[in-house]
């Protein structure tokens, strides 16, 4: 039984990575103050790789706890995670850019 949870995790944890690529394929086609009107779409993809990450993490660790490998999991996890991953080192860029 604890082998469906594993399949649907990797099934869905490149979803976050698309999502992000077809909302930013559409912010980007307005211009100006329709851009930023429409930019928080792209939380929706971030709030989402957070979940798959967060659930990558659970099933990482209940791997461990079972002393079996968990390569395919911390890919997946990272593939899920990616947006965050990049939402965090955007955020730290412009953190680090303003304060010079």
């Amino acid at each position: 039984m604890p082998i469906i949870p594993h399949k649907v995790f990797y099934w869905t944890c490149p979803l976050p990575l698309l999502l992000f690529g077809v909302f930013w394929w559409y912010v980007n086609q307005f211009e100006g103050w329709g851009q930023w009107a429409a930019a928080p779409m792209l939380i929706m993809p971030i709030a989402f790789s957070f979940l798959v990450s967060s659930w990558g993490v659970v099933l990482i660790v209940q791997e461990r706890l079972r002393e079996q490998p968990v390569t395919n999991l911390v890919l997946g996890t990272l593939l899920g995670g990616s947006v965050v991953l990049l939402a965090i080192v955007r955020w730290l860029q412009m953190e680090v850019t303003q304060s010079f």
